[in-house]
């Protein structure tokens, strides 16, 4: 299948990640969520470890859970030069379960370039009634962002989201914000380094 966004490209990996990295990176967080009791102290084993490059051999690898976890740590240490990719992956959509993380992740660092991925995302994937995506996490995202921000994006896409959900009735918009903002708060402690 097609999308308006196949012609955008994105940092791979050229090498394959070693068993030894998955095992320490992505086994003990991509099942976890991030407001779970146990993802904080499996973090603060590796905090003084994690940096840009951990991020960037987890998002150039081509498998959803080393993606998710490398959009999570992105946002849980700011690495804002990864905006651009983590956009790019989200307008994509290549693979299930990541999506999710990569909103939460353009959401946390809210310039105004990711906010416009999501609004780029919501443009094109409100349209296609037929690709149940991660459409009700970007539009609690910018629930959220409206909120913080003082901003109103979400107005222009409700009538796109009604028409969106119509043969999907267990999508429920306020049931994602509740989502979103328990891992949006969860991040934001995470980001500390009191813990």
């Amino acid at each position: 299948m097609t999308n308006n966004f196949d012609h955008l490209t994105y940092q791979r990996n050229d090498d394959k990640l070693s068993p030894e990295f998955i095992q320490k990176w992505v086994l003990p967080f991509y099942m976890t969520h991030i407001y779970n009791d146990s993802f904080s102290p499996r973090l603060n084993i590796l905090r003084n470890e994690l940096d840009c490059e951990v991020v960037r051999k987890l998002l150039g690898d081509f498998n959803w859970r080393t993606r998710s976890v490398g959009a999570v740590f992105a946002a849980i240490i700011d690495c804002t030069k990864f905006e651009e990719q983590i956009g790019t992956l989200l307008l994509k959509s290549e693979m299930v379960s990541a999506g999710k993380k990569y909103v939460l992740t353009l959401a946390t660092f809210n310039t105004p370039q990711s906010i416009q991925y999501l609004l780029d995302y919501l443009d094109y994937y409100l349209e296609r009634k037929d690709l149940w995506y991660d459409q009700d996490h970007a539009m609690a995202a910018l629930k959220w962002l409206d909120h913080l921000n003082g901003s109103n994006h979400l107005d222009n896409y409700i009538e796109r989201w009604n028409n969106f959900i119509t043969d999907k009735p267990y999508w429920n918009l306020d049931q994602s914000f509740e989502i979103v903002s328990r891992e949006m708060t969860a991040l934001k402690r995470l980001s500390k380094r009191d813990l």
